[in-house]
């Protein structure tokens, strides 16, 4: 096969299991939530990408969206109220952490929604 061939291989996404599913949801978070960088809610957040987010459903939305596809750092709901991150990184000696979203709120400076 010619070396453009191969090439061609490498741009087929990796996952698209539930792909218009996990679309639809992470829209509707993000539809009026995420805001360009000076445009009030909080900035400076870890993997943000110079983007600033009004709630922290957006945030959580934007990197399951762009970080989860990339092997990055990203937190999944396991229960009502409970997260965990996602970590797809060789090193196993490290365990995922958890945290409840009033925990993530105060880390990442959202107002309290509950």
């Amino acid at each position: 096969m010619p070396k453009l061939g191969y090439f061609l291989l490498l741009l087929v996404p990796v996952s698209c299991a539930n792909a218009s599913d996990q679309d639809t949801t992470l829209k509707n978070a993000m539809q009026h939530s995420e805001q360009p960088a000076g445009e009030g809610g909080v900035a400076n957040l870890p993997f943000s990408r110079g983007r600033t987010f009004a709630t922290l459903d957006a945030y959580l939305a934007y990197l399951e969206q762009y970080n989860g596809p990339l092997d990055m750092p990203w937190w999944r709901e396991i229960s009502p109220g409970v997260y965990r991150q996602q970590l797809y990184i060789a090193n196993l000696d490290v365990e995922p952490e958890t945290a409840t979203r009033a925990e993530l709120e105060k880390r990442f400076g959202f107002t309290p929604s509950r």
